[in-house]
């Protein structure tokens, strides 16, 4: 089974997860990314702002950290052709809908990083 993981850089969020050691786990091709509007809101705070505010509506997650359409189609170019399963790892923070990852995945799975009580809450989304 072909799996590729997206999530973050071990020094953007802890580094002492047990989300890196499960995609080494899975024996998965993993795909580091950022948050896009972290890196824009450092030049600009009301561009970054918009740009999180508008992914936060688009995702449902407050948590978010993807800019809709520009991240998905970037991240969508990182992963290897025909995988099985695109798994996000930390899924309150990149779940991305479009159709980009379901031509090249089987499966779209997600890993959220919640505590039981948040839970409900991010899976409202």
């Amino acid at each position: 089974m072909r799996i590729s993981c997206f999530l973050h850089h071990p020094g953007d969020l802890s580094s002492r997860s047990g989300m890196h050691p499960l995609a080494a786990a899975l024996g998965a091709s993993v795909v580091f990314y950022e948050g896009t509007w972290w890196k824009v809101q450092q030049r600009s705070w009301s561009l970054g702002k918009g740009l999180r505010t508008w992914g936060q509506k688009v995702y449902g997650s407050e948590w978010n950290s993807l800019v809709p359409v520009w991240d998905e189609f970037r991240l969508a170019g990182r992963m290897l052709p025909q995988q099985d399963i695109a798994h996000f790892l930390w899924g309150e923070f990149a779940a991305p809908k479009t159709a980009q990852f379901r031509r090249k995945a089987k499966r779209i799975v997600a890993t959220y990083h919640a505590s039981a009580s948040r839970l409900p809450t991010v899976l409202s989304g």
